[in-house]
């Protein structure tokens, strides 16, 4: 069976599910529960990296809180990305990840921007249009950063190819 759907949402689920089977939960009778705990888990964690975000902006804690709780109950991070195994959930985690590690005077953790920013378009492929624009600046705005973010954007679009390859029989 291959999935129409990319299959990172899914492999976003196998900490909890590890978890829970060193646990000895029964993972077919909590499937549900699982899910959405490793969904919700997958919200709060783009909920702290955005908070990390605004106090990198120049923010106080309490404006940047404030400013955070919006983002988790006043968007679709509550209200979908974390109540189900979709593409919106890790794709909202890749792009604060993406866009604290842009935030980055050190070139080294800057280019892991890259990664992350492919693999939100490997995750769910609409997301170019938001991976997009940042890749053009970077390439024009931050150029000496752009090889390292090529590099490590090659890592998610390989994985793509050998699934792609594999599963379906071409890139």
């Amino acid at each position: 069976i291959v999935n129409l759907y990319t299959v990172i949402p899914g492999m976003m689920n196998v900490p909890v599910f590890l978890a829970a089977e060193l646990a000895g939960v029964d993972l077919q009778a909590n499937l549900l529960m699982l899910n959405k705990i490793s969904m919700s888990l997958i919200a709060a964690v783009s909920v702290m990296l955005m908070f990390r975000i605004l106090l990198s902006l120049g923010l106080t804690i309490r404006r940047g809180f404030l400013i955070s709780l919006i983002y988790a109950f006043g968007t679709l991070v509550g209200s979908s990305a974390a109540r189900g195994t979709w593409q919106h959930g890790p794709s909202i985690l890749f792009l604060c990840a993406a866009i604290l590690l842009m935030m980055s005077t050190d070139p080294r953790r800057f280019a892991w921007s890259g990664f992350f920013l492919a693999l939100m378009c490997v995750n769910r492929p609409a997301n170019v249009f938001l991976a997009g624009p940042l890749f053009l600046y970077i390439a024009f705005h931050r150029r000496r950063n752009l090889p390292g973010v090529i590099l490590t954007a090659l890592i998610p679009l390989a994985f793509l190819a050998w699934y792609s390859l594999e599963y379906w029989g071409s890139i």
